[in-house]
């Protein structure tokens, strides 16, 4: 049985708690990226209203990659870390 690491769990309890999260600021690097502050503790969360799906993470790198898949999952370009596959 493998355990969960206490921060995921921590990650998972913002998205159920409005009161105590508050916005930092957009990311300066990534598109769709988000700061805010739960509890002292800052989370990236990686956000596309258009396809009304959100979800919180550690790291700003996670959070863009995130955000790059679910636009490839959307048959769109990926815009902050994942490129293009070049076709030979």
């Amino acid at each position: 049985m493998r355990g969960k690491p206490a921060k995921r769990e921590d990650v998972v309890l913002i998205i159920r708690t409005k009161k105590e999260k508050k916005y930092v600021r957009k990311s300066e690097e990534y598109a769709h990226v988000s700061l805010f502050d739960y509890k002292g503790e800052i989370y990236y969360k990686a956000q596309m209203s258009k396809y009304n799906w959100s979800v919180f993470f550690l790291t700003e790198k996670e959070a863009a990659k995130a955000v790059d898949m679910k636009l490839i999952e959307k048959g769109l370009e990926p815009v902050n870390i994942l490129k293009k596959q070049q076709q030979q």
